[in-house]
């Protein structure tokens, strides 16, 4: 196994391209090598490793259970003297992640989650970020013992306490984000390292510069022998011990000029940083910070700003210019500890997302996988906690989508159910738009209602509603989804999805109800039977049919094929599919999908 790592702590883009071509050519001298590179997202292209026949993955954050798990076995060892207080501490780490949307971004990472670990053996965690991130700056810089390392020198430095090397710290993000790699880079060298301690302890103490030198010298010299809150990377070149440590010193800096030394005003503080850089997602947690860290008032100015002034007027399409600063408004928003003091700015960001959610799918794909990857978590986040929320009682009213497209994108009614959820008002907004509403509206209200809306009394009988009554045939297949999903531990939704998928005349909900049957129900005996005998004897399609994804057939087989490849009947029912089946597509459709089954019983 050769496994190069860190693709991404090279910052120079074309370096990293450099690299990465060099890592396909090892791969095709060496074929029979199992080669690993990592790197982190932002910045990676991964074209060069595709077509090299790299595989991609991404590794995940923790989860609960896993957070869970690593704090047990933490505690254990760590109290182990003091067993009957690992329970306690475990709790506290585990409290801290249920009640904190900010806590549960950092618990992901396992460095993070161990510096929670330490501070939450002996206090509370806090709630802001930037916080928690102080206090893992407290824990690190505590153990960086700046006077041992100068006792053989004969000289002595006790003016260097934890504020003061936070200071140094500050400066040293500030100045590396300013350099030729900025915020995308971790890494600075050991002579520019060495200059800004000096510069600090000479401008802020009179050292001499004799004695900047030592001093500057013997801490630098600790970073070789141990990783503190800065690490050794490789010959004379040095960064902090992780990227977040970097944007946090980095975000701080920025604050202490804007609140402390006010070298930078507000409106250098919008137009200087967050309108030069809002297109930099390398910069985004860095702004995000800021905004948690200033006056509740500053932070509202800067999301107004972002809103209805950056990036206008919108392009006609957005291609490669996404709307980052919509995104980074919400994330901002997501930083606000009390958000009732940011209610108007709140309103400004929800009617961005809602003409956003507009413009999306009438225009283009790519800003409906944006919506999903970076509007949707700040809703999870934020939830019924968004001020103004009954702004999407009117937006829905004038909701306009090109059906055909509905059934792609579940982003409106996820943010709708999120934001919304539980609101009464809006709850009658939608139980009448599902009435009345154009077949576009109906089409987002079975999830919405069905996740934001679970536990009121009309909103089951309003999806069997959907799903028996309504003339559009989206509106029914997105409400045998919601039901089956959201409501399959009902009693009354088998037996419902079971009979769609026998006798309802219109094809896509019988479609529809087959692929819900295997794709949760499918430990019910019956559903297979049902299933094997729909493959064959449902008239959809009919012979000279189209080829399209609203067939019973073509459902049927492919449930088959994904829920029980294994199963003796399977592969026997796809081959016969394959000859017999009266439509030709369907038939060529059977054999790919037999070949599949093959290749997973290692019969390929």
């Amino acid at each position: 196994v050769v496994i190069f790592d860190g693709l991404d702590e090279l910052f120079d883009p074309e370096s990293r391209e450099r690299v990465a071509q060099r890592i396909a050519a090892f791969a095709v001298e060496h074929p029979r090598a199992r080669i690993i590179a990592t790197s982190r997202i932002i910045g990676y292209r991964r074209k060069i490793l595709t077509d090299a026949g790299f595989a991609h993955f991404t590794l995940q954050d923790l989860d609960e259970q896993q957070v869970g798990t690593f704090a047990d076995r933490w505690y254990s060892l760590a109290l182990s003297d003091r067993p009957e207080e690992v329970t306690a501490r475990r709790e506290r780490i585990m409290r801290a992640f249920r009640e904190s949307p900010s806590i549960r971004q950092l618990a992901g990472n396992p460095m993070l989650l161990t510096i929670m670990a330490i501070i939450g053996k002996n206090q509370e965690l806090p709630r802001e970020r930037w916080k928690l991130y102080d206090h893992a700056a407290s824990v690190l810089t505590h153990h960086w013992d700046v006077e041992r390392h100068l006792k053989n020198k004969n000289l002595a430095a006790p003016f260097i306490g934890e504020e003061e090397k936070k200071e140094m710290l500050r400066r040293l993000a500030f100045k590396m984000q300013g350099g030729e790699g900025g915020l995308s880079g971790n890494h600075i060298y050991q002579d520019d390292l060495q200059k800004e301690f000096e510069s600090y302890l000479s401008d802020r103490f009179g050292q001499s510069p004799a004695d900047a030198t030592t001093i500057a010298r013997a801490m630098i010299d600790q970073f070789r022998e141990r990783n503190f809150i800065l690490s050794l990377y490789g010959a004379n070149l040095y960064g902090f011990v992780h990227r977040a440590f970097l944007e946090y010193f980095c975000a701080t800096a920025f604050v202490n000029k804007f609140e402390k030394s006010k070298e930078i005003t507000l409106e250098e503080l919008k137009r200087d940083v967050y309108g030069a850089h809002y297109m930099d997602r390398s910069w985004h947690e860095v702004l995000r910070l800021i905004c948690g860290m200033i006056d509740e008032k500053f932070a509202g100015e800067i999301i107004t700003y972002l809103t209805d002034e950056v990036n206008r007027p919108w392009p006609e399409r957005f291609s490669d210019n996404l709307p980052w600063n919509i995104s980074l408004a919400a994330q901002c928003l997501n930083e606000v500890r009390n958000l009732s003091t940011v209610a108007e700015p709140a309103r400004s960001v929800l009617n961005a997302i809602c003409s956003l959610l507009d413009h999306t799918v009438m225009t283009e794909w790519a800003l409906d996988g944006f919506i999903r990857e970076q509007i949707v978590p700040v809703a999870e986040a934020i939830g019924t906690n968004w001020p103004q929320r009954e702004v999407l009682a009117g937006w829905l009213s004038k909701y306009q989508l090109p059906v055909n497209m509905t059934y792609y994108t579940s982003a409106p009614g996820r943010f709708v159910a999120l934001v919304g959820g539980g609101n009464g008002e809006l709850y009658q907004v939608l139980l009448e738009l599902a009435k009345h509403g154009g077949e576009e509206t109906r089409c987002i209200l079975p999830f919405t209602l069905a996740e934001g809306w679970h536990e009121e009394s009309r909103t089951l009988p309003t999806l069997r509603h959907l799903i028996l009554e309504d003339s559009s045939t989206f509106v029914r297949r997105m409400a045998v989804r919601a039901l089956a999903e959201h409501f399959g531990d009902d009693a009354g939704t088998l037996p419902l999805l079971y009979e769609l998928a026998q006798q309802s005349t219109i094809d896509v909900a019988r479609a529809a109800a087959l692929k819900a049957l295997g794709d949760h129900f499918r430990d019910d005996s019956r559903v297979l039977t049902l299933i094997q005998d729909r493959a064959v004897n449902d008239e959809s399609p009919s012979a000279d049919a189209p080829n399209s994804e609203y067939y019973v057939r073509e459902r049927a087989l492919e449930a088959l094929a994904e829920h029980w490849p294994l199963h003796p009947d399977t592969l026997p029912l796809l081959r016969e599919r394959a000859k017999n089946d009266p439509t030709q597509w369907l038939r060529e459709k059977a054999e790919r999908l037999a070949e599949e089954v093959r290749e997973k019983l290692g019969q390929g």
